[in-house]
């Protein structure tokens, strides 16, 4: 399980999103699809360990830009477009549980043995 670092301050997580993409289409059959994606990028070192691929996590100053279609231009969100900081992440190891979608509830991210790293 990945998740953003506490703020030190509160001992309370922050925000974290993902850039994404995402589409409407209209199928062969006539039927409208939406259609998303994560963008991922180059793990950072944190993540490395467990993926060569992150996704790209946008700081809160950007999140208003990224959704507005007309904020940006290709190369400025391209610039959003990079591993987080390193010392950004927790990176710990929770249940198997989390693979299956049936099983919900806060305790499959919970960490089993601490900090995998």
């Amino acid at each position: 399980m990945i998740r953003r670092k506490k703020d030190p301050r509160s001992n309370q997580g922050t925000l974290l999103a993902f850039a994404g993409i995402w589409a409407g289409w209209m199928g062969a059959d006539g039927s409208e699809m939406d259609s998303a994606a994560i963008i991922t990028v180059e793990a950072n070192t944190e993540v490395s360990y467990v993926h060569n691929r992150m996704p790209a996590i946008l700081e809160p100053e950007h999140f208003a830009d990224w959704l507005d279609p007309n904020a940006l231009n290709a190369a400025q969100a391209a610039e959003l477009l990079r591993p987080a900081p390193d010392d950004t992440l927790d990176v710990f190891e929770v249940s198997k549980a989390v693979n299956n979608y049936r099983n919900r509830g806060a305790d499959v991210q919970q960490p089993l043995q601490g900090q995998l790293f």
